[in-house]
């Protein structure tokens, strides 16, 4: 009871000299001066503390404007104390162990508890401002409102701090910001301006701070500490907007016929008819382009043009009953691309699929034999197409994008048209088959390689 009775006399007469004459402290401290210098370590919980300088120092831990508890450091005393906030980052980085081989030190370490708050090894980020210009320095600590960065390619607290080389960045003037330094980034996240923006670009770049839970009392006059309960996010898709320009694909692969048209030969057999099977070509080429336009962050619209072509039967001898396209398919396709890769190289690798429906122009090859001779004609038929792809793709360059498509398509038949074999022989009735195609619809599946190139 005497002690509160003497603090409160000491600190009613010298409530005049309440001004901090110690170094980089001022009358008032904040609780995240109070734990960057470890002042009053088994002290409870304060709103502040209050600095009173007379022959010694006094720290009064303030909560709700009533005096809670005191650190008290005797005259004696206090040039060690000033030396330990001066060279508080000196002392930390000392390869000796200063706190315990200086006795003054030693003496104060029941009322101080030094700790290494700052990372040294974070990586620089860039900002692109509203002016223009851009900002590049290793990030100190951040807020809503406002970036601190250090300038240079690195951060030495015990240098930088005394001579102040920092910058103070509003949210405000933010524009785009970086983690990528020394080259030209394709990652550029979306700020402008807004704290919201800004929170979810820090978030997503995976930036990092020198000073997470506490800092420096210079930084005060920059950041005031922000709890990760207060900050808000802005949507994904508008901090990383992708590239609006339009890209066109050049692709090429194989298809496999997983449902065949139901098609037969017609075959003069005696009087009679003979009607077998016709063998579908299993494995198909295809190759094509695509043309595709910028729609919203989730959709592009465009068309394919590709090209289906059959391994040539022409020049096979073995005698068989087949339907096949030696010479093309073309299908023609309105595509609407669903989640396409972010032109602008924000994401390195990433899925998207691909819808496609439209017409197909069908080439048929025709075949049959007759005294194990192969005999050949040819058709036309039109189709109506509806294909899915899924695409791997990975971001070359700001331009380039390679990927892996699985491809599957549904081919709906709307006509055909098959030359008959009319073969003539002396003496001998025309001999005529006939091809008949009762249903004309197909289906495949298969892999295609891909590369986009954005305009």
């Amino acid at each position: 009871m005497n002690k509160i009775l003497v603090l409160l006399t000491v600190t009613l007469v010298s409530a005049v000299t309440a001004v901090a004459q110690l170094p980089r402290l001022g009358a008032t401290i904040s609780n995240n001066t109070k734990m960057y210098f470890g002042i009053g370590r088994r002290s409870g919980n304060h709103d502040s503390m209050k600095v009173v300088k007379g022959s010694g120092v006094t720290f009064l831990g303030m909560r709700r404007d009533s005096i809670v508890d005191s650190v008290v450091f005797s005259a004696d005393e206090v040039p060690t104390l000033e030396r330990y906030l001066r060279d508080y980052e000196k002392l930390l980085a000392s390869k000796t162990d200063l706190f315990v081989s200086d006795t003054g030190m030693r003496r104060i370490l029941g009322r101080v508890a030094p700790r290494q708050f700052a990372d040294i090894n974070v990586l620089r980020v860039s900002v692109r401002l509203s002016s223009g210009s851009v900002k590049t320095g290793v990030p100190m600590v951040a807020t809503q409102d406002n970036l601190l960065i250090a300038e240079g390619e690195a951060y030495d607290p015990a240098v930088d701090l005394p001579q102040q080389k920092f910058t103070c960045i509003p949210v405000t003037l933010i524009e785009d910001l970086t983690p990528d330094v020394g080259a030209i980034s394709p990652r550029w996240f979306k700020v402008r301006g807004d704290h919201t923006y800004f929170n979810t670009a820090v978030r997503l770049s995976g930036i990092t701070f020198a000073y997470m839970q506490s800092f420096p009392p210079e930084f005060e006059a920059c950041i005031n500490p922000v709890t990760d309960n207060e900050l808000k996010y802005a949507d994904v898709s508008k901090v990383c907007p992708r590239s609006a320009d339009a890209y066109v694909t050049a692709f090429s692969g194989v298809v496999a016929s997983v449902m065949r048209p139901d098609a037969f030969a017609e075959l003069p057999f005696g009087s009679r008819f003979r009607r077998p099977s016709l063998d579908y070509q299993p494995v198909s080429f295809t190759s094509g382009v695509e043309a595709s336009m910028y729609v919203s962050e989730l959709h592009d619209i465009g068309f394919r043009a590709m090209l289906v072509a059959q391994p040539p039967t022409v020049q096979d001898s073995t005698v068989q009953n087949s339907l096949g396209m030696d010479a093309y398919s073309f299908h023609l396709l309105g595509t609407w691309h669903i989640t396409p890769l972010d032109a602008i190289g924000f994401n390195t690798v990433g899925v998207s699929a691909t819808l496609g429906v439209g017409p197909s122009i069908l080439s048929y090859r025709a075949r049959t034999y007759r005294d194990a001779v192969n005999l050949t004609t040819s058709g036309s038929g039109l189709a109506l197409d509806f294909a899915l792809s899924v695409n791997m793709q990975v971001w070359i360059s700001k331009s380039f994008t390679v990927g892996l498509r699985g491809y599957s398509m549904y081919q709906h038949g709307l006509s055909n048209s098959i030359e008959s074999i009319v073969d003539e022989r002396p003496n001998q009735m025309p001999w005529e088959v006939l091809f008949i195609v009762s249903q004309q619809s197909a289906a495949f599946f298969g892999a295609q390689l891909f590369v986009s190139y954005s305009l």
